[in-house]
């Protein structure tokens, strides 16, 4: 008889307590390495809690800003599945090394050291540890990076899921195509900060509010799960990061259009799921990635959904935790 798997986490138990989570993180091994240039790139495995059947490994990538103590609660989630869990801080965020003087621009050098840095992980660190293939998890900017590992390195892994990634950037009521050629100026200049400066508009980092007038974040529904990230940047005040630099814009567009042009070059089963509510990356290249290629399903939508798709709501996480689960059981089964 086959065991029921373990509930997700709820809000409610979130609000009670985080202990279970802390003291499940503190169990994690630090994997950090070396990355493109010799930058320290902070990684960390956590193993499956024990007693639990053996499931294959799953590699997550965060999206832009993102560190990978966010990713605790998850941890517990899919260590109690039986999942043994890695993380990685991506260049220049996180608790990975800074690349400007200011720590808060988001930036990097070329889109293809993000990609290098988790090929370098998977060869040092992931491969071997286990008899079954890894799974791939990946958010957002991470959806985009995570889109390009597979197409370098074609056999890596057994499954990929991607929530909400980033194969376009919302601009607003700036058409993308104006955005896209005023950041490339701007980072041409012979003078001033060029590529590093922040994009129009942008700065250090800053808190956001749940609500205001009357108008909710861009990220979550859940108020328990917004209040225990922006309490992560108070207890790591080291992974704060602000807007990107006009460079990172420019070779994100470059990134994400490669991506988009090369996915029939994915011959992984791949699920992507797409927030309905999201107003941080657009549909459109989620649709353009998917097109064509029979191993990529999706856009899966999630009606009502914010960009933080696991951190959402009860309703919506667990939705779309359990559809996540239930595609990598049937890709592992084929």
């Amino acid at each position: 008889m086959t065991l029921a798997a373990p509930p997700w986490t709820t809000e409610s138990e979130l609000a009670q307590s985080s202990a279970a989570i802390d003291a499940n993180w503190a169990r994690g091994q630090s994997l950090s390495f070396t990355g493109v240039a010799g930058v320290h790139i902070e990684a960390v495995s956590v193993q499956a809690v024990p007693d639990t059947d053996s499931a294959p490994p799953i590699l997550m990538l965060p999206g832009r800003t993102e560190a990978l103590v966010k990713y605790r609660e998850l941890t517990l989630d899919l260590n109690r599945r039986g999942h043994p869990v890695y993380l990685m801080d991506h260049r220049g965020q996180g608790q990975s090394g800074r690349l400007l003087d200011d720590p808060e621009r988001g930036h990097v050098e070329a889109f293809s050291h993000y990609v290098d840095d988790v090929l370098t992980f998977i060869d040092t660190q992931l491969t071997g540890q286990s008899e079954r293939r890894p799974v791939l998890f990946a958010h957002s900017m991470g959806g985009c990076i995570a889109g390009r590992v597979l197409q370098r390195r074609v056999d890596a892994f057994a499954a990929a899921v991607l929530f909400a990634p980033m194969f376009e950037i919302q601009t607003g009521a700036i058409p993308g195509w104006v955005a896209r050629t005023l950041i490339r100026s701007l980072a041409a200049l012979p003078v001033g900060e060029g590529g590093e400066g922040y994009v129009p508009g942008g700065g250090g980092f800053a808190d956001m509010p749940f609500e205001e007038g009357g108008v909710i974040n861009p990220l979550t529904h859940s108020k328990v799960r917004f209040k225990r990230l922006m309490a992560d940047y108070a207890e790591f005040p080291e992974t704060r990061l602000g807007s990107p630099t006009r460079r990172w814009f420019e070779l994100a567009q470059q990134a994400m259009a490669e991506a988009v042009q090369d996915s029939a070059a994915v011959q992984t089963p791949t699920l992507l799921f797409n927030a309905a509510d999201d107003p941080i990356v657009g549909a459109n290249g989620q649709h353009a990635f998917c097109a064509g290629n029979p191993l990529i399903e999706g856009p899966r939508v999630v009606p009502g959904a914010r960009h933080e798709l696991l951190m959402e709501s009860d309703a919506i996480r667990s939705v779309v935790l359990d559809e996540a689960m239930a595609f990598v059981a049937d890709a592992l089964s084929d």
